[in-house]
């Protein structure tokens, strides 16, 4: 197949799966171009049949305005006439989805398809927009096919958009290849490890009250805080460990590209998200033999089994995540068992493999009809 993906290339589970699925695709034989306005961060090689194009602003004196949804379906229109592109995959529907669906209009009269992905802001924010939501749910309908990251995202989706368009479930993946175990290091700190856009929909600052409880009854056990990521709040949390007196625990790394290194360092992963749609990094930190501490919020209870893999808790309920991963601190060897049972599920549950079989097997369908 010749198949074109369109994705964001920020710091987000979106730009990780349209970039693992490109290279994976190329590499299994198929003619991938994967369409953003820079290379993804996860986009860390290339194959033989992935192509990269970088979607450049179209100004003039005229237009002084970016138009990225004009640019991106031009491009796209442009590329899938040049090299003959069975199907355009957007990761999102806006502005990716609207982009595709207008580049298959532009290349008629080839017979292009478009697969959508939500992701979950796309729906849970912007589509619930007054503005943006028709345009939303007229991306959804005019897609050949509409595929959601959790069976939780699917469902919000029916019911925000009282759509009848079926809604495929594929589940995000993760390569446990790429996320080897850390073998431990039991003199060494507890490592707790938080990674995030720093968004109010992550609610990090509760990240910082959770860890203070946490110092506070860890008994002399050796913590620390590992902060990866950046954005709005970042600034909030740096003031909330200042006030707290715990900046000797708390490294922050900034906005960092080799996650599986974070990981292997860590002794566990703490989530505070008000909603997930899926939650990617809970997956990573599965795979690479991780228990995870999260909240009960949307798609991430379909990833993490509580009780077995890590603990769900409500959100905002900063005593009781903290009580979930003192348990862990305390006990380390509670701590490995559900790391090793989280990277079982994650192999089993979310493998690359699997995940690629679905998208071929939806593409294929798709071409068929």
């Amino acid at each position: 197949m010749k198949i074109g993906i369109a994705c964001f290339p920020t710091y987000g589970g979106s730009g990780v799966v349209a970039s693992e699925l490109a290279l994976s695709l190329s590499g299994r034989g198929h003619v991938v171009h994967l369409f953003s306005s820079a290379p993804p961060f996860r986009l860390t090689r290339y194959t033989e049949n992935l192509v990269f194009h970088e979607v450049e602003d179209f100004r003039t004196p005229a237009f002084p305005q970016t138009y990225y949804t004009l640019d991106l379906a031009a491009h796209m229109a442009a590329i899938a006439k040049a090299e003959g592109i069975d199907l355009l995959h957007a990761h999102y529907a806006i502005p990716h989805s609207v982009s595709c669906i207008l580049a298959r209009e532009t290349a008629k009269p080839l017979p292009i398809k478009v697969v959508t992905t939500l992701h979950g802001t796309d729906i849970t924010l912007v589509g619930t927009d007054p503005a943006y939501a028709p345009l939303v749910r007229y991306a959804i309908e005019a897609s050949d096919a509409v595929t959601a990251v959790s069976a939780d995202l699917a469902v919000q989706t029916r019911q925000a958009f009282a759509t009848e368009k079926e809604i495929h479930v594929i589940h995000n993946f993760v390569d446990p290849a790429r996320f080897p175990p850390c073998p431990g290091n039991p003199s060494g700190p507890f490592t707790i490890v938080h990674i995030s856009n720093f968004r109010p929909l992550k609610r990090t600052p509760d990240v910082i009250h959770v860890f203070r409880r946490i110092l506070e009854g860890s008994q002399g056990r050796p913590v620390r805080l590992v902060l990866a990521g950046d954005g709005p709040d970042l600034a909030e949390v740096r003031r909330l460990v200042k006030s707290f007196k715990i900046q000797k625990h708390v490294r922050f790394l900034g906005r960092q590209d080799s996650i599986e290194e974070i990981l292997a360092c860590a002794d566990l992963v703490l989530l505070t998200s008000a909603s997930e749609s899926f939650g990617l990094v809970a997956l990573e930190g599965m795979a690479a033999g991780l228990p995870v501490v999260a909240t009960d919020a949307g798609g991430i209870r379909e990833v993490v089994d509580s009780g077995k893999t890590g603990f769900l808790e409500p959100v905002g309920d900063i005593g009781r995540l903290a009580a979930r991963a003192l348990e862990l601190v305390l006990d380390p060897k509670a701590a490995v068992q559900m790391g090793k049972a989280g990277r079982a599920r994650a192999a089993s549950l979310f493998s690359l493999e699997k995940g690629l079989a679905a998208y071929e097997t939806l593409y294929k369908s798709v071409l068929a009809n």
